[in-house]
């Protein structure tokens, strides 16, 4: 099956960083919608698209999830660096240089530096601590204040990128592109004696709550759950 790169596109650009997705709900029930007879979103984030059958003998929920990896707003300094904390199990060798967008009251670009190896004791051969770094927006402290506040979400500024042999990189493929498999399966089946719900859940990056809501959302006869693994 061909892949609809614009399909994907759209739900990878979803900033729906884990604790987040509540907010951006919206846009992934526009895309079930357009193959669904019913949408419907929870207040945990969950969106669920609903295909009846005639019969309706059996009921199966289809699930994954749409949560990304992030970050998390912490304390903002005077020179306007922003600390933050790990939003799900970001890897922090990653981090430095890295461009992010914090969703505050309005939506802030940043970069994450580290110290200069100038400006320390040059001993430091290993990975940064998360605590090392900070994020520079080039506002002062009391202009960032304004707009952001500890525990806004901030989400990685990455561009879905096309790679030769028909490969893509782009943030939160885990689990976006199981995410867009829902989206591909609702235009696809047309079940005759099944109800079938797709549904796109909350928080696996953090505690998982979104699939428990899910899986009690009816009383389903088979659940079937979509990830990726390495």
């Amino acid at each position: 099956m061909k892949i609809n790169r614009e399909k994907l596109k759209a739900l990878i650009e979803i900033p729906s960083v884990t604790g987040s997705e509540y907010k951006y709900s919206g846009r992934l029930k526009d895309i079930f919608a357009a193959d669904c007879d019913e949408v419907l979103s929870d207040v945990s984030g969950n969106v669920y698209g609903i295909k009846r059958s005639a019969a309706g003998r059996r009921k199966v929920l289809i699930d994954a999830h749409w949560d990304v990896i992030g970050l998390m707003a912490g304390n903002i300094l005077d020179d306007g660096s922003l600390k933050f904390a790990a939003a799900g199990g970001v890897d922090t060798r990653i981090l430095p240089s890295m461009k992010v967008v914090i969703h505050g009251r309005k939506d802030i670009h940043g970069v994450i530096g580290v110290p200069p190896p100038h400006l320390t004791d040059g001993k430091e051969d290993k990975a940064y601590k998360i605590e090392d770094l900070s994020i520079d927006t080039g506002l002062t402290g009391d202009e960032l204040r304004r707009s952001v506040e500890t525990g806004d979400l901030i989400s990685f500024d990455s561009e879905y990128t096309e790679l030769l042999n028909g490969r893509i990189a782009a943030p939160g493929l885990d689990n976006k592109v199981g995410v867009y498999i829902l989206a591909e399966l609702a235009g696809a089946l047309k079940p005759e004696n099944t109800d079938i719900v797709f549904a796109a859940t909350s928080g696996e990056e953090k505690n998982l709550n979104g699939a428990r809501t899910a899986a009690n959302f009816d009383d389903f006869d088979l659940i079937l759950i979509i990830d990726v693994t390495h």
